[in-house]
């Protein structure tokens, strides 16, 4: 699975109890329309650089994200465990804009349940990038139970990712 992208899960989802997988739910506010953001499993090890990554994209050509002003709400599936958020690329920029050093932006996935992480704000200027993750649950949450009729309100809880900055 090294090296694959996410996809966004479908807006006909509904929750299944006995599904070994959960959803994550995230928000990103960022200076540019699409950015690669690779995510990886803390409790496996392989892949090319000893875990198992992945990534998920802010294109506009990937069906059920939901867009509200300037925020891209991303809704995607994973196996129950741990993971982190570590690096991200502009494919706008020919993948040669990228985050220098490691970050770890560390979140859970519980089987079963739709885990909303935050929304994860990345600011441009003049070159520097900064990153931070807040609780924006009051708007997130209630717009993804507005276009996911499926999932009942009390399947979704909220715990947000721990940033520990960059390494």
């Amino acid at each position: 699975m090294s090296g694959c992208a996410t996809f966004t899960v479908p807006v006909s989802y509904k929750p299944d109890p006995g599904d070994s997988s959960g959803v994550v739910l995230v928000s990103f506010d960022q200076s540019f329309k699409v950015v690669k953001w690779m995510y990886r499993n803390l409790e496996r090890s392989k892949g090319i650089k000893g875990f198992d990554e992945s990534f998920i994209s802010t294109t506009d050509m990937i069906n059920d994200l939901i867009y509200i002003d300037g925020r891209v709400i991303y809704p995607f599936k994973l196996k129950a465990g741990k993971y982190e958020f570590f690096r991200w690329t502009l494919p706008e920029a020919g993948y040669y804009q990228k985050s220098m050093n490691h970050f770890s932006i560390q979140f859970d996935v519980v089987a079963g349940r739709v885990n909303y992480i935050g929304n994860i704000v990345m600011i441009a200027e003049g070159g520097l990038y900064s990153l931070n993750v807040r609780d924006g649950s009051d708007v997130d949450v209630p717009v993804f139970l507005e276009e996911y009729k499926n999932v009942p309100n009390d399947n979704v809880f909220t715990n947000v990712a721990t940033f520990s900055g960059f390494k």
